[in-house]
């Protein structure tokens, strides 16, 4: 898998976890070493008045992380 899939898989999965009434402000990628994904943990860093910040981990089939990310949303107001 290339780096700009891996990118659109942790993309796709933060979009979708903060929801459709949000607006994606920033997203900070870090890939580790090329590997197929296995699955991705995604958790709610902190959530303000307007904004969710987000991380989430793409890790293999064996568990071990390959990629993180850290994204920003914009809430609807």
């Amino acid at each position: 898998m290339t780096n700009a899939e891996l990118a659109a898989l942790l993309t796709d999965r933060l979009e979708a976890d903060a929801g459709s009434d949000t607006t994606l402000v920033s997203m900070e990628l870090i890939i580790l070493t090329p590997a197929e994904p296995g699955s991705i943990e995604t958790r709610v860093a902190r959530r303000t008045k307007t904004l969710l910040f987000q991380h989430a981990d793409l890790l293999d089939a064996q568990g071990y992380r390959i990629a993180s990310a850290s994204s920003v949303h914009r809430l609807a107001q």
